[in-house]
C-alpha cells in the first residue's frame, strides 16, 4: 500500500468517524439546552470507541462555543421574551383566524368591517366580515369570495389593497388596508351642511384636498373649489381605469365607496358588486344591482352587457353632487326615481352652480349621458378630459367658442403670445410706413 493510499483510507475512516458523532450528537443533544452532555454505554470499548468519544468531545466542544456566542441573541427573540409590540391589544379583545378584533369601522348589506391587528406582524388592517344572517347563503359567500379575489388583482394608489382572505370561527373574512381618513359620502354631508348657496373657504377646508398643479392665487373661491373637485374625480377615474385594464367591473361606484385619506387622496374599496370583463363573466350583469341614485338606465332594464360606462356613469353622477351639492334625480318612489333615470331628465349643472363654465357642464353631461353610445366609452376618456380642463385645454366633451380657446392660448403660453403681438405691430407699421414712402 502506497502512502497515498495510507492517507486516502486514514481520511476515508476520519470522515465516517467525524459523521457518526455528528449522527449521535444530532439524535441525542438539543445544541441550545446549556450544559448539553453526552455518555456512552459503560463497555469494553474498542479503539474506534475511543476514536468516536474524543471526536463527540471535540464537537461538542465546539457547540459549547456556538452556544455562548448564540444563545443570548436566540433567547432574545424567544417566545420567554416576546419583542414590545407598536399595537396594543385589550385583553378581551375578539380573536378571528390569526387576528384580534379592535373595533367596529363600519357595517353595509355585504359586511361588517372592523379595525384588526396581526399580533405576529404587528400590523393594523381592516377585516371584513360576512353578516352571520348571510354567512349560510352559497351565492353570498361566492359573490365575497369573488369580491375579495378581484379586488386582489389590483394593486394601485388610488385601490385599497387585499392583503388575505381566510375562513375561522365559522366567518368567513378578508384584510384590505386600513385607510386612516373619511368616506366621500361623509365629507359630502358635512359639504351639504356648510350651505350650498355660496361655496367658500369652508367647503375647500371640509374637503381637504391637495390642490391641482399650478393653481393661481388670484383664482375666486367658488373656481378653486371646482378645480379641487375635478382634481379628485379625474384620480378616481384613473383608478377605475387601471381596474378596467385588468378586467374588474366596480358595478357598485358611489361616494360610500371612495375614501379619502388624511392627506386628501381618493381610495377606492367595497368591490361587493364586481364582475370581470373578460370571457368568463363579463358577458351579463345582473338585473337593479347596484344604488339607485348613481346607476345607469342600462341597469334597470334586465340583462345585458357588462360595460366600464356603467363606471363612467356613476362617476359623472358623484362630479355632479360634488359641484352642485346634491343629486341629479329626486323620486318620491322607487318607480319616479327611475322614470326620471331612463328619460335622463334633471336640472342642468350650471344651472344649480353658475360657477361653473360651460367645459365642465359638458363633461358631467356627458359621463351622465342616458344613451350608451353617447355617454364616455372608457373611464380613460372621462379622465383625459378631466386633466385637459385643469390645463386649461380643449376637451372632448364641448368644444369652445374661438375666443375662449384664444384666452387659453394666451394662458398657456403669454411670452408667446406677446411675441406674436409684436410682431404683428412690426409688420403693420412696416406695411404702413411703405405706403406712406411709395404713396
Amino acid at each position: 500500500m502506497t502512502r497515498s493510499d495510507s492517507r486516502n483510507e486514514e481520511s476515508a475512516r476520519s470522515e465516517a468517524l467525524g459523521l457518526e458523532a455528528f449522527q449521535l450528537l444530532e439524535k441525542h443533544i438539543d445544541p441550545l439546552e446549556p450544559g448539553c452532555t453526552l455518555e456512552l454505554p459503560d463497555v469494553n470499548r474498542t479503539a474506534e470507541d475511543f476514536g468516536l468519544l474524543a471526536e463527540l468531545e471535540a464537537q461538542l466542544s465546539g457547540l459549547s462555543f456556538l452556544e455562548k456566542a448564540l444563545s443570548p441573541r436566540l433567547r432574545e427573540k424567544s417566545v420567554d421574551r416576546p419583542a414590545q409590540r407598536r399595537i396594543a391589544i385589550p385583553e378581551d379583545a375578539q380573536r378571528l383566524g390569526d387576528y384580534y378584533l379592535l373595533g367596529e369601522i363600519g357595517r353595509g348589506a355585504m359586511g361588517l368591517v372592523y379595525r384588526a391587528v396581526h399580533p405576529d406582524l404587528d400590523r393594523e388592517v381592516a377585516l371584513k366580515v360576512l353578516p352571520p344572517h348571510i354567512s349560510m347563503m352559497p351565492d353570498r359567500i361566492a359573490r365575497f369570495r369573488r369580491e375579495a379575489f378581484l379586488a386582489a388583482r389590483l394593486d394601485h394608489p388610488s385601490v385599497v389593497r387585499i392583503h388575505d382572505f381566510g375562513f375561522a370561527e365559522n366567518t368567513w373574512f378578508y384584510t384590505m388596508d386600513l385607510i386612516r381618513g373619511r368616506s366621500l359620502d361623509s365629507v359630502l354631508i358635512s359639504l351639504k351642511a356648510a350651505g350650498t348657496g355660496h361655496i367658500g373657504e369652508t367647503h375647500l377646508a371640509i374637503l381637504k384636498t391637495a390642490p391641482p398643479e399650478n393653481l393661481p392665487s388670484f383664482l375666486t373661491r367658488e373656481r378653486r373649489y371646482i378645480l379641487h373637485c375635478v382634481r379628485l374625480v379625474a384620480e378616481v377615474a384613473r383608478a377605475l381605469e387601471y381596474a378596467h385594464a385588468h378586467g374588474v367591473l366596480h358595478r357598485d361606484l358611489k361616494p360610500a365607496n371612495i375614501i379619502l385619506t388624511d392627506s386628501g387622496i381618493p381610495k377606492l374599496t367595497d368591490f361587493g358588486l364586481a364582475t370581470q370583463l373578460d370571457h368568463t363573466e363579463g358577458n351579463v350583469t345582473s338585473m337593479a344591482m347596484g344604488t339607485p341614485h348613481y346607476m345607469p338606465p342600462e341597469s334597470f332594464e334586465g340583462e345585458g352587457p357588462a360595460s366600464p360606462t356603467r363606471d363612467v356613469y356613476a362617476l359623472g353622477v358623484i362630479l355632479y353632487e360634488m359641484l352642485t351639492l346634491t343629486l341629479p334625480y329626486e323620486g318620491s318612489t322607487f318607480l319616479n326615481l327611475l322614470a326620471a333615470v331612463q328619460l335622463g331628465e334633471y336640472p342642468p349643472p350650471r344651472r344649480l352652480n353658475p360657477a361653473l363654465d360651460r367645459e365642465i357642464d359638458g363633461i358631467v353631461r356627458k359621463a351622465m349621458e342616458p344613451d350608451q353610445e353617447i355617454r364616455y366609452p372608457t373611464a380613460l376618456s372621462l379622465a383625459e378630459d378631466l386633466e385637459q380642463f385643469l390645463i386649461g385645454r380643449t376637451i372632448q366633451a364641448v368644444k369652445p367658442p374661438v375666443f375662449t380657446r384664444l384666452v387659453r392660448r394666451v394662458r398657456r403660453r403669454p411670452w408667446r403670445a406677446v411675441a406674436m403681438v409684436l410682431a404683428l405691430l412690426i409688420a403693420l407699421e412696416t406695411l404702413i410706413f411703405l405706403c406712406v414712402v411709395l404713396g
